[in-house]
């Protein structure tokens, strides 16, 4: 089974609990032990730095896109403000308070 870098952790812990009440003496049992723990550690930690590389990556690409809606989105609200100006000039010019089509109204 598994174990989760915690659970590594608390074997870790429980381990060096045995060896200080052990006077700090090293039995086989305890040095064998903490070379499992050691190698379950040094696997789990390998595994979660991949992830956390994985995850960077997807960071990296979120935040691309991001940048490039924003870019997108600059875009067209500047075009809208431009096509809004032109439409208030022209009625202005035009002096029309009000235009109705099939599909738009539009007043000042």
């Amino acid at each position: 089974m598994l174990k989760t870098l915690y659970q590594i952790q608390e074997d870790y812990a429980v381990l060096t609990s045995e060896l200080l009440e052990n006077e700090g003496e090293l039995n086989p049992e305890i040095e064998q032990a903490l070379e499992i723990t050691e190698e379950e550690f040094t696997a789990k930690a390998a595994a979660y730095a991949l992830r956390v590389r994985e995850f960077e990556g997807h960071i990296q690409m979120i935040d691309r896109e991001i940048n490039r809606l924003t870019d997108m989105a600059k875009r067209y609200t500047k075009a809208k403000d431009f096509l809004k100006e032109r439409i208030l000039n022209a009625m202005l010019q035009f002096k029309t308070e009000k235009l109705k089509s099939e599909l738009v109204t539009l007043s000042l």
